[in-house]
């Protein structure tokens, strides 16, 4: 939960409702380490923020069921910023102030970002902080006022679909994490999008776990 702050507050969005072509199968039930994908970013997520709820078009499969509310897109196939709609709709209903969203194929993201997003927000008055890694911008790891609801929803309904597009509707800032973070090659936001990258973060844990274990 964010520190300082009165709960219920933020409501934590994992985005699961991709459809994984490059992957071949779905990505929220890729196993890493033993673990799945998705339950690997709700364990980060949850303790970042006061409820957490799981974005996707279907349930589970059994073998991975969870505690976490499964919360419909609305416009079911229609990317990731339906699923933050579909966040904001749900808080606006439940009496949160802000949603932070979450990517399930970015299982190494930094366990302050909704922490620095909230006070990054509140330095500039602005409408949504996104988290910024090096030259890129990470725009499924976002920290959004519930009052943006309509305005982002009048440019899905005229046609925004990118991310990259809130910027234009909605005041928004950005706060940086360190590229030497936790993640391959440093990259705390790294973004399993293929089998190959399933296995370079698989071989990337198998490397340093064994040194967290010994304080190396």
């Amino acid at each position: 939960m964010v520190s300082g702050t009165l709960s219920p507050r933020v409501l934590g969005v994992v985005l699961a409702g991709g459809g994984a072509r490059r992957f071949g199968s779905d990505k929220a039930c890729a196993m890493l380490g033993g673990v799945s994908l998705i339950d690997r970013v709700c364990r980060r997520a949850a303790p970042q923020v006061d409820c957490l709820v799981i974005n996707r078009a279907e349930k589970l499969p059994v073998v991975l069921a969870s505690p976490y509310e499964i919360l419909n897109d609305e416009y079911a196939g229609e990317g990731p910023l339906a699923g933050i709609l579909a966040g904001l709709s749900h808080a606006g209903r439940s009496g949160y102030s802000h949603i932070a969203t979450f990517s399930c194929d970015t299982p190494f993201f930094p366990r302050d970002v909704v922490t620095r997003q909230w006070h990054a927000l509140a330095a500039h008055g602005a409408a949504v902080c996104v988290a910024r890694q090096g030259a890129r911008r990470h725009h499924a790891f976002a920290l959004l006022k519930t009052e943006c609801a309509p305005a982002l929803t009048a440019a899905f309904d005229a046609g925004l679909r990118d991310l990259r597009g809130i910027a234009g509707i909605v005041d928004t800032v950005e706060v940086s994490f360190p590229q030497n973070a936790e993640g391959p090659h440093g990259d705390a936001f790294f973004n399993i999008n293929t089998v190959d990258d399933l296995a370079l973060a698989g071989s990337w844990m198998a490397q340093v776990q064994p040194r967290l274990k010994t304080g190396s």
